[in-house]
């Protein structure tokens, strides 16, 4: 049983409304609403004052709920590793200007932030692979907790084959052109 249906029934049967919970467990009426509708989960001091307020142990009232709650936490960090990515390549980019105002010693900071964004792209491949998801559409079908159907799969893997002979030589190009244009201007 989820937590959300959980809280539902245990508050049924304390008879307790929505906002008297609330003020048991020092939050809004709303964060209750939104535990119990499943759209956000209680943190730990929250669970823990209603495992007593409810009398029933952690365990029963967190049971069903862990493997998803795992999932939670792998797609907030998917997302944060994301950010993390787009952060470093936005940086870089923005610091590339210094390799001409400082030379070689200028390089270090698009070098730093190209860094980061490679190690938050590697964590996040490795995340890929964990979940086996591969394309776009997985990886948002695997965000939203959704499963694909047979035909979906199929398109999928078709797509999964052009991406892997088109990335490369689109990656080629651009660095190409990149380099390019630092030599000219050098």
């Amino acid at each position: 049983m989820k937590i959300s249906e959980q809280l539902k029934k245990h508050r049924k049967t304390k008879q307790i409304s929505q906002e008297g919970l609330a003020e048991v467990v020092q939050v809004s009426r709303q964060t209750v609403s939104n535990w119990e509708t499943g759209r956000s989960y209680p943190d730990l001091q929250s669970l823990l004052l209603l495992s007593d307020y409810f009398e029933v142990s952690l365990d029963e009232l967190v049971r069903g709920d862990v493997p998803m709650m795992k999932k939670t936490v792998e797609i907030r960090k998917m997302n944060m590793l994301a950010w993390t990515m787009i952060g470093g390549l936005v940086l870089m980019i923005a610091t590339l200007p210094l390799v001409l105002s400082f030379g070689w010693l200028g390089a270090i900071a698009p070098v730093l932030s190209s860094s980061v964004a490679m190690i938050a792209a590697f964590a996040v491949e490795k995340m890929k692979k964990k979940h086996n998801v591969q394309t776009y559409t997985e990886i948002l079908n695997f965000m939203k907790d959704e499963e694909m159907t047979p035909a979906q799969k199929v398109v999928e893997k078709k797509r999964l084959k052009q991406q892997r002979i088109l990335y490369p030589m689109g990656t080629a190009v651009l660095t190409a052109i990149l380099v390019y244009i630092v030599l000219s201007i050098l």
